[in-house]
């Protein structure tokens, strides 16, 4: 961008100077040069050229350079306001190929070795970074926190049913800091325990295949994440905030040294002139 900035500005100027020298313009190429490069800087011309040709010339460069200068400057107010925030992760792709290890309670099961030798590339990277934590029935969520103190510390992320873990940090109060992906990497199967030679077992799984195949289980499961999520993403009642002082400070001393450097440049000036006077 700067460089066709400067490229434009080269142009312009030969374009101008050749005006000038068609249109007798008698002005040295070097103010030529000071005349196109003053608007770029929002800095007026002392004087205007009478020739109705450079006029005109004059009049659509400086509402170009004039455009050019307000968007360089609403950008810098942008980038000096707003924070940046970290690119978001999407699918098991973007986590694997991210700086970020992934932790998962040891459940005593098989998530990391399937992961292993999976056929997805992505899955086998992740199985790489896997960091397994305790168990601990005694602690809070057995333990769960520590994985998402991990998390929300940006080094992590955690591999958990979505279910579960959607609840645990509705519940933990982390929800404003965390968020899930949207590709699902493992879909578990729902299971019901009895004890063995239950009589009743078989009308359950009657029941429970009729509403697995209706779809019923899904679409709970479904709402009851949506509505788990939506308490963790919704607004606050305040809802957006206002601009304060510390918010545009990096615009003022922006502002306060631009002064600072204008300061210098006059005194200089006068200096100098005193001293062109005395000679």
């Amino acid at each position: 961008m700067w460089a066709g900035i400067a490229g434009l500005l080269v142009v312009v100027s030969l374009t101008y100077c050749l005006l000038g020298s068609f249109v007798g313009g008698g002005v040295s190429p070097f103010r030529y040069f000071l005349t196109i490069a003053q608007a770029l800087v929002n800095q007026s011309n002392d004087a205007v050229p009478s020739p109705w040709t450079l006029r005109l010339f004059l009049m659509s460069w400086w509402f170009t350079a004039y455009i050019i200068a307000i968007s360089y400057t609403c950008n810098l107010i942008a980038f000096l306001t707003i924070p940046k925030y970290p690119v978001r992760l999407e699918t098991a792709q973007d986590l694997a190929d991210s700086y970020h290890r992934v932790c998962m309670m040891n459940y005593g099961n098989d998530t990391g070795e399937f992961f292993a030798q999976s056929p997805n590339p992505a899955l086998s990277t992740i199985a790489k970074k896997m960091d397994l934590l305790p168990l601990i029935r005694t602690l809070p969520y057995s333990n769960t926190l520590a994985c998402l103190k991990l998390v929300a510390t940006g080094t992590h992320a955690m591999l958990d049913g979505e279910s579960y873990l959607t609840s645990v940090v509705q519940d933990s109060g982390y929800g404003d800091r965390m968020y899930f992906l949207k590709e699902r990497i493992n879909e578990g199967a729902i299971h019901f325990y009895f004890r063995k030679n239950t009589p009743w077992k078989h009308k359950f799984d009657e029941g429970m295949s009729g509403l697995l195949n209706s779809g019923f289980i899904g679409k709970w499961m479904d709402e009851i994440n949506q509505m788990l999520k939506g308490k963790l993403y919704e607004k606050k009642p305040e809802g957006q905030q206002a601009l304060r002082l510390d918010h545009l400070q990096g615009t003022f001393l922006v502002l306060a040294v631009g002064w600072c450097l204008a300061l210098v440049t006059f005194l200089a000036e006068r200096r100098l002139g005193g001293r062109e006077r005395n000679l």
